[in-house]
């Protein structure tokens, strides 16, 4: 999903919208009944810089936080003040360029809200969906593997008893017992595959 930049349009999440407007959505159309708008995004477009100054003032003060919740693009030209959620991207270059505007990202409430029924349903389905981390998100730590420290029992089954679990993490080292021969024990004297070459 997508709007159209057309002149110089500030690009609004419905989002802050919803939470911020007066009335909502529905207050926002009211107000703006030309603004362009898709699932996730409003935009509000002019073809005079002073002009859409004054909207971006009527905006502000109704109480949307520009532009913490907004970019601003150009037609021709695409982002003039990008937002990190907002993409514009080129869809044609002849007989004149043209920029979309799409949402690529929201704030956590209201992606969790949305993709709630989706994760629903897969879970009745018993289901997995395994995503890459977020990029913005500091990089996670390899995880730790751990070693039991036995104690010593007289044999019978267990279902209790003492010992400790202590984190490390293991070093690459050569396998131990390695020969030549890349089996354990061969060529050594007295093994049964030492053929006495080199005596």
């Amino acid at each position: 999903m997508s709007i159209r930049v057309v002149f110089q349009m500030v690009v609004i999440k419905k989002s802050a919208v919803r939470k911020h407007y007066p009335g909502g959505e529905s207050g926002f159309r009211t107000d703006y009944p030309l603004a362009a708008e898709d699932r996730y995004l409003f935009g509000i477009g002019s073809m005079s810089g002073g002009e859409l100054e004054g909207i971006r003032h009527r905006l502000t003060s109704a109480g949307l936080a520009l532009p913490a919740c907004s970019a601003l693009g150009d037609g021709r030209r695409g982002a003039i003040e990008a937002h990190p959620d907002i993409r514009f991207e080129q869809i044609a270059e002849e007989p004149f360029p043209q920029w979309d505007a799409r949402l690529a990202c929201d704030d956590f409430d209201e992606m969790a809200a949305e993709g709630a029924p989706i994760v629903r349903w897969m879970m009745e389905k018993g289901w997995e969906l395994h995503l890459p981390d977020d990029p913005r998100a500091p990089p996670r730590k390899a995880p730790a593997t751990a070693k039991v420290r036995e104690v010593p029992h007289d044999g019978r089954l267990l279902f209790g008893g003492k010992g400790s679990l202590t984190p490390f993490r293991p070093k690459q080292t050569a396998s131990p017992g390695s020969a030549a021969t890349g089996r354990p024990g061969e060529d050594r004297p007295g093994s049964p595959h030492h053929d006495g070459a080199g005596e």
